[in-house]
């Protein structure tokens, strides 16, 4: 088993156990929610194996700039940063990530790829317990299985529908709470 996979693995485990956790409406400060370091643990292992991947296969460097981008907004998330400034940085920073992978022809699948990835970061970043957190991870590990499932890659594939159906378990159960 290389490095690579081992990272992948520990990536997987650490991102199926954050989205399987229940956040407590009482956590307001980031730094205290263990779902959102098991976030941030999940990006900074995916940065890791991206880099790695990049290194051993000679992968395109764009998906380093996809996991750092993960991680920019795990930072954001951790800094507790105002909703509408994490929508304007991190949509201008997608439309970077846009504007890149047309121009180095990369597939209209990327694109998808991309909009799922910052869903996914906006959605953390937006507060916990929220229906707007939890449609936005839902949205985005959904456009990432769709993505995987075309490419054929089922590891990705996996992971990503236990992150959408526990992302939309919690959409659904704070909706009712809300009622």
């Amino acid at each position: 088993m290389t490095l690579t996979t081992i990272l992948w693995i520990i990536w997987g485990v650490i991102l199926i156990i954050g989205s399987a956790r229940n956040e407590k409406k009482n956590t307001h400060t980031p730094l205290k929610s263990t779902k959102n370091w098991l976030f941030t643990a999940g990006a900074i292992f995916m940065l890791m194996y991206a880099i790695l991947w990049y290194v051993q296969d000679n992968s395109s460097i764009f998906f380093i700039f996809l996991e750092g981008f993960v991680l920019i907004a795990c930072i954001l998330m951790m800094l507790d940063t105002d909703d509408s400034f994490d929508v304007r940085f991190l949509g201008s920073l997608w439309l970077v990530l846009i504007a890149t992978s047309l121009a180095i022809s990369m597939s209209t699948d990327t694109l998808r790829f991309i909009s799922g990835l910052i869903a996914i970061a906006l959605g953390y970043t937006f507060k916990p317990c929220t229906l707007r957190r939890d449609a936005a991870l839902t949205i985005g590990s959904i456009l990432i299985v769709i993505f995987s499932f075309i490419g054929d890659n089922r590891i990705f594939f996996w992971i990503n529908i236990f992150f959408a159906f526990f992302s939309a378990f919690y959409r659904m159960k704070h909706a009712i709470e809300k009622k």
